[in-house]
């Protein structure tokens, strides 16, 4: 007795659609909500994401160890000899945006949302600290920023969690796009 292959088919992506929520379900917190996050979209979503939609992230959620893993990758690398470059310049070669965040990541943060992307820069302003202008890159999820001074100059790459005033946000303005 042969069985069709549409129920062979079948069978076998409900056995994959079952694996893949075991293995999300063993990966630790943090990775588990950012799986999800990529795969699930919420409660009555209209329709699936596509790789145009920016990836939402919730600054609370970011790891708290940062760029940490990249200094040591970056240390590593020096010590073997691997590179000479300081540490901006290296991450300015290594970060690379997962395939999926391309299309930027939508940062939300104190009930406020903006949307950034790899490689791209933003002109924000404040009434303490004036016109600020910085650079973004992506690595994986990671949002990081650097600003760039009036000479032109870019200053160290820095996280973005409480970086940016209500006030910055709501001005964001892209100033090139990559």
């Amino acid at each position: 007795m042969q069985i069709p292959i549409e129920d062979v088919l079948g069978q076998t992506a409900i056995v994959c659609e079952i694996a893949l929520v075991l293995c999300v379900y063993a990966l630790s917190p943090t990775v588990r909500r950012e799986v999800q996050q990529l795969l699930w979209r919420g409660r009555g979503a209209a329709k699936a994401r596509t790789d145009a939609d920016p990836l939402d992230v919730v600054i609370a959620d970011l790891p708290r160890q940062g760029l940490r893993h990249r200094v040591d990758e970056w240390r590593a690398e020096t010590r073997r000899g691997g590179t000479g470059l300081g540490f901006e310049d290296w991450l300015l070669r290594i970060a690379m945006p997962a395939a999926v965040s391309q299309s930027g990541l939508r940062i939300w943060q104190d009930g406020h949302s903006f949307v950034i992307h790899h490689g791209a820069r933003y002109v924000i302003f404040d009434t303490v600290r004036g016109t600020r202008t910085f650079e973004c890159r992506i690595d994986g999820r990671l949002p990081v920023v650097a600003f760039i001074d009036d000479e032109g100059r870019r200053g160290p790459w820095i996280m973005i969690p409480k970086l940016f005033t209500v006030e910055e946000i709501v001005s964001m303005k892209p100033q090139t796009l990559p």
